[in-house]
């Protein structure tokens, strides 16, 4: 196998997943406080939002609502 100091591109990726994975570790945890269903407005940029809905796929904890359909349209 290649050096680890030759992957740096495998290093970025697992490091990417992790914070993503930190980030719907907080989302659960404050959305299972209290007990009852929340609401909570999530935002963030295209790359996060698009890995958080396909953890919240998989968990089937979340209904992910795109905030476009709450919205007036102009």
């Amino acid at each position: 196998f290649p050096s680890h100091d030759l992957q740096p591109g495998t290093d970025a990726l697992v490091s990417w997943y992790k914070r993503n994975l930190i980030i719907f570790r907080y989302l659960k945890e404050l959305c299972n406080t209290g007990g009852s269903k929340k609401r909570v407005l999530v935002i963030f940029g295209q790359a996060h939002t698009a890995m958080l809905k396909q953890f919240m796929q998989y968990s089937n904890e979340f209904e992910p609502i795109d905030i476009r359909n709450l919205l007036p349209d102009r």
